[in-house]
């Protein structure tokens, strides 16, 4: 019993810590770009609360972003050898 309820303390303490950090680097970059107003920091703070969904969802916005702008792949070319690529001769 004593075993787990220490566990418990540990992961609620870690989850406490994570979400500090979430906290503190999303209300710092609201405020270094402009867009804060007590509105967003609230948001911000509730998101940080939640920060497991919170990462998961922008985990998902980023991949369908990055894969929505891929550029088509270009066909890959032998790599120039170094001395070929020197200006001026040795």
């Amino acid at each position: 019993m004593t075993a787990a309820l220490v566990a418990g303390v540990l992961l609620v303490a870690l989850y406490g810590v994570v979400a500090v950090v979430f906290m503190i680097f999303s209300c710092a970059e609201l405020v270094d770009t402009g867009r804060s107003s007590p509105v967003t920091l609230l948001l911000a703070v509730v998101t940080s609360l939640a920060w497991p969904l919170t990462l998961m969802v922008m985990t998902v916005v980023v991949v369908m972003r990055s894969s929505r702008h891929a550029e088509p792949e270009r066909p890959r070319t032998a790599p120039t050898p170094l001395a070929a690529r020197r200006r001026f001769p040795v």
